[in-house]
């Protein structure tokens, strides 16, 4: 396990450059790396945006979407259902972006 590699700084980019929406840290599989590591889900918004590897991975994907859940609880403030609830936005805005295609 690649430990998260979060500190003040990187919070802080994420913050800046996600400032003014609802987000979360999800758990993400790669398949171009053969790996899991962190995404953020904006709600509402289609897909994810992928976090640096380098910041967080596993090839465990359990281990993976602890870390995040630590992460949206302790630096964002947000319980498991709020995070859910982000993440589950997210999938109903690319169904429905697939499905006006």
């Amino acid at each position: 396990m690649n430990e998260a590699k979060f500190d003040t700084y990187h919070m802080l980019e994420l913050r800046e450059k996600f400032a003014g929406k609802v987000w979360c840290f999800v758990p993400v599989i790669s398949s171009k790396y053969a790996i899991c590591h962190l995404g953020i889900a904006i709600a509402n918004e289609p897909g994810y945006s992928p976090v640096p590897i380098s910041w967080c991975n596993s090839e465990d994907y359990v281990e993976v979407s602890e870390i995040a859940d630590d992460l949206n609880k302790v630096q964002l403030r947000l319980g498991e259902d709020e995070a859910m609830r982000i993440e589950v936005s997210t999938h109903v805005a690319q169904r429905e972006k697939n499905e006006a295609a």
